[in-house]
């Protein structure tokens, strides 16, 4: 094999491995972390006992829900379709359960545009309790 045969055979070869994904990581692209979160979700110091969380990705829009457990708690991570949420802040609302206590939940906690609900999520931070008090003077309408 001549040596100009055997320089452009080198020279494709490198070049098909740049193009199948070989050096990618000088291309500057880095995966989002992930992280797992839960809580407590409370209104008025009780646990809400139904019903359903919602997070709003403040930048990409993307929503993830998670159910809300008897007790008030809530999980997204491993066990649950999305299997976390990227780092980030996210918008929060509260779906309608079951109960008669979203009766009393102010509806900005129930828009996204409105909620006054705003979390971000943290590289090493799990826990993120969620405590709804009513303002001075409710708005109902």
């Amino acid at each position: 094999m001549s040596s100009a045969l055997r320089a452009s055979s080198v020279l494709i070869l490198t070049m098909i491995s740049w193009s199948s994904g070989c050096g990618a990581s000088s291309s500057g692209y880095k995966a989002p972390v992930i992280q797992e979160i839960k809580g407590k979700i409370t209104f008025l110091g009780e646990p809400l006992i139904a019903g359903r969380v919602s997070f709003e990705n403040a930048d990409t829009d993307r929503q993830t829900t998670a159910e809300i457990q008897k007790d008030g708690t809530f999980s997204i991570g491993p066990t649950t379709k999305s299997g976390g949420l990227p780092v980030g802040m996210y918008r929060v609302i509260i779906m309608k359960g079951e109960t008669n206590t979203y009766e009393a939940l102010p509806r900005e906690y129930l828009d996204f545009p409105s909620t006054p609900l705003k979390i971000e999520i943290l590289a090493q931070q799990s826990d993120y309790p969620i405590n709804i008090v009513v303002p001075q003077e409710p708005s109902f309408e």
